[in-house]
């Protein structure tokens, strides 16, 4: 039987611009989780017991883990001239609620062993169930398996002392990306400065590197939007959220509890399909997301929800700025057509985007999957050659500003040749001037 999607806000102080979910099960219910599902989970102090995950009757409970009790610290203290070990001490201590997802919550800790501030990410209470604890489990996994300076590590995971499974990762400090682009639009003048236009796309491009790093080893995010990049004090750049990752190609994988849902509501509607489910957020998503076919997703899905990211970053707009609704956004993405050419230098003259960059991102937004980049590598190669001038021509506002970086570039080479001309010039318009001023004096002689 397929699932109904329930629309839920990640932070209480959002948007619409939110993540599609499935719906929040019933307390000890499996709801429409399939079958009975056994899963073995590690106690939080040891790697080696076992615990079973089984339901009855169509009733779901979480595992009693451990009769250790919660983890505390192992480390000791140097007080006193002495080592002490604190007995009874939590090793991680919970500080404040830093936000919640449609299926975790997300908090500020104390690690006390190592005397760093982590954020812990937990399940919901009303999320016990099977298939939340599994995609919980691939999203610990799948960020675990990405290594990369631009991709959130992940420190630890466990069972706390209230039961809930929770995973630990370096707290990154700074502003996400949507809260960077509403101070530019309210035209913020310390936002202003910070980020220009140039810095801007240098803070997409470690996007696009952490994505080209998942991409690379066969993983797509599904869920890419300013709300999940953070942008540090030092310019650090992490994408945040792989809770809706997803294998490309790892069927096993790929296929879980999540796959078999109807678009939002269960309601009939054009938006209704027999792929799949509708997953990730409504203004960022991909044609073939938003129409369920689960089957055509793949790293060009990535591509196109990094390049409309990528045009609200240079331009401040959204290109589905004025639909309201979830139902509205999904048909709008899922009967989206391309724009001409023409369409687009309106666009930058309204936005004072540069259009190499509207170039570029007129290709990731493309209707058709193939027309698209392949891939977040490709997109990143492209966005380099732009960077250094090396534009390509597909207008003539392309190409004029071609033609100026080649000749900035033709004086940084030969910078002899180019004071040469620069003489030459100058002297040429002496002359003039002198001819001028000199032709003038035989007029006035004359008369």
């Amino acid at each position: 039987m397929p699932e109904t999607l329930a629309f839920e806000t990640p932070h209480p102080l959002k948007r619409e611009k939110d993540t599609l979910v499935d719906p929040v099960a019933p307390s000890g219910t499996l709801s429409d989780d399939g079958p009975t599902v056994a899963v073995r989970m590690p106690p939080p102090d040891s790697f080696g017991a076992d615990a079973t995950m089984a339901a009855e009757d169509l009733r779901f409970s979480l595992p009693r883990v451990s009769d250790a009790g919660p983890r505390g610290t192992v480390l000791p203290l140097w007080q006193g001239g002495a080592a002490v070990f604190r007995a009874g001490q939590l090793r991680y201590e919970r500080l404040r609620a830093l936000g919640e997802g449609g299926m975790g919550e997300v908090a500020l800790a104390r690690d006390h062993d190592i005397d760093r501030r982590v954020a812990i990410k937990r399940l919901r209470p009303e999320h016990a169930n099977a298939s939340a604890l599994l995609r919980f489990a691939q999203e610990v996994r799948t960020i675990g398996s990405l290594e990369h300076p631009n991709i959130v590590p992940v420190h630890d995971v466990g069972v706390d002392e209230e039961g809930k499974h929770y995973f630990v990762m370096k707290y990154v400090e700074g502003d996400t990306l949507e809260t960077i682009i509403e101070r530019l639009q309210a035209r913020d003048p310390a936002t202003e400065r910070r980020f220009p236009l140039e810095v801007r796309a240098q803070v997409f491009l470690g996007v696009l590197r952490a994505v080209q790093y998942a991409h690379a080893r066969g993983i797509m995010h599904r869920d890419i939007k300013p709300a999940n990049i953070m942008i540090g004090p030092y310019g650090e750049v992490m994408v945040m959220d792989w809770g809706l990752a997803r294998p490309v190609r790892n069927a096993e994988l790929a296929a879980l509890p999540d796959d078999h849902s109807r678009p939002v509501d269960g309601a009939a509607s054009s938006l209704e399909t027999q792929h799949g489910a509708v997953m990730g957020t409504p203004h960022y998503m991909s044609p073939e997301q938003a129409r369920g076919e689960t089957d055509q997703i793949n790293e060009r899905s990535d591509v196109y929800s990094l390049s409309v990211m990528f045009h609200e970053l240079m331009s401040l707009r959204h290109y589905l700025d004025g639909k309201n609704g979830v139902h509205a956004v999904l048909a709008a993405v899922a009967t989206v057509k391309d724009r001409s050419v023409v369409e687009w230098v309106a666009d930058a003259a309204a936005t004072g985007a540069p259009m190499e960059y509207l170039h570029f991102i007129r290709k990731g937004v493309s209707a058709r999957a193939s027309d698209r980049y392949a891939d977040a590598g490709q997109m990143a190669g492209e966005l380099e050659d732009i960077l250094s001038g090396r534009i390509k021509v597909q207008c003539h506002i392309s190409g004029t500003k071609r033609l100026g970086h080649m000749l900035m570039h033709a004086i940084d080479r030969h910078p002899l040749v180019a004071s040469v001309f620069v003489l030459l010039g100058a002297l040429s318009a002496v002359a003039a001037v002198l001819g001028a001023f000199f032709g003038l004096l035989r007029l006035v002689g004359v008369a």
